[in-house]
């Protein structure tokens, strides 16, 4: 019956290992075969799909997250870069059509990645270069909803680590960073957003270290009202949207070490999954020491807003209690 199935069926779906099923490979053999987020994919594996059929489409961005290799050995032999990155530069380019127009972001938002990631050509549709938040008729109209970026800066005044905001190990659990007062950061950040109308399953909630990422799980939970919010990693969030989205940093430490935070690929994942707003909590001081974090602290600056923040200095209702800081370290 399966096989009968697969005779008859115009597309077959399946992962890249799922097309060395036995039945697949016996039945099948495809006039095209399109293998969707390659940039992600090791090369062998996209292999096997690509022998079964008579031509191949690889879609997807190398300028994502690259595939997960554990292996130094196998990452030095050059298994990190996916079939879609290598092909991408043969001929000059000639086997590559780039969609260069996007319809997702805010411009400001999307600018930002173009400059940055994808030497300027990517351009914003008409239909959403000015969207914010603002523009849902069950959202109130206030500053931060019409701000399409936004940087909470934990940093104290000249300069000085907020003691409430630095970075701490789960030495207990997973190994990995957190930061008690970005998280009650954060969690007063989107109370204030759904206070204005934003529902909660419009707002994503990001970080890249997972030790944070459930602490934000158990502070949000708190809170009835925020049911619907998703809080996740950024390299699982790779592929989705949403229309407000925050991101936590978490370092924050006197020798300015940011770790994989540095990671462009990374930062342009988490960034560009927001449609109408985009939050970055962070210690200046700390992340400027990246020469490319700083240059999207400086865009932010620019194109957006930027708040000095405290654990506690949100006010819930209004949004006000914030106070303009002065950053010498990412002029």
């Amino acid at each position: 019956m399966i096989r009968e199935a697969l005779s008859e069926a115009q597309v077959v779906l399946s992962t890249n290992t799922g097309a060395a099923d036995p039945l697949i490979r016996r039945t099948c053999c495809f006039d095209l075969v399109i293998i969707d987020e390659a940039g992600q994919a090791i090369e062998p594996s996209c292999w096997i799909p690509i022998l079964q059929g008579k031509r191949c489409i690889l879609a997807g961005d190398h300028c994502q997250l690259a595939p997960v290799i554990l292996s130094r050995k196998a990452l030095d032999g050059g298994l990190g870069k996916s079939l879609l990155e290598r092909a991408s530069s043969l001929h000059n380019g000639l086997l590559t059509t780039r969609l260069t127009v996007q319809h997702r972001m805010n411009d400001s938002i999307a600018s930002w990645a173009s400059k940055e990631m994808y030497h300027g050509l990517l351009k914003s549709s008409h239909s959403v270069a000015s969207q914010t938040l603002a523009d849902s008729p069950v959202v109130k109209a206030t500053w931060i909803t019409r701000c399409p970026l936004l940087l909470l800066d934990t940093r104290m005044p000249y300069g000085a680590l907020d003691t409430g905001c630095g970075e701490q190990i789960d030495l207990s659990g997973t190994g990995s960073f957190y930061n008690d007062g970005e998280a009650d950061i954060v969690t007063q950040h989107v109370l204030n957003l759904v206070h204005c109308g934003v529902s909660p399953t419009a707002i994503a909630v990001q970080s890249p270290y997972i030790a944070q990422v459930q602490l934000l799980r158990e502070r949000l939970e708190e809170y009835p009202g925020l049911s619907g919010v998703e809080v996740s990693t950024i390299d699982s969030f790779q592929g989705r949207e949403a229309d407000a989205v925050v991101i936590s940093m978490v370092r924050s430490n006197p020798l300015g070490a940011v770790g994989f935070l540095g990671d462009s690929r990374r930062m342009n994942v988490a960034i560009t999954r927001a449609c109408r707003h985009v939050t970055v909590v962070c210690d200046t001081s700390t992340i400027c020491h990246s020469t490319f974090l700083a240059r999207l602290l400086r865009h932010i600056r620019r194109y957006g807003q930027v708040k000095h923040v405290v654990p506690g200095s949100l006010d819930g209702v209004s949004g006000l209690g914030f106070s303009q800081p002065t950053l010498p370290s990412i002029s």
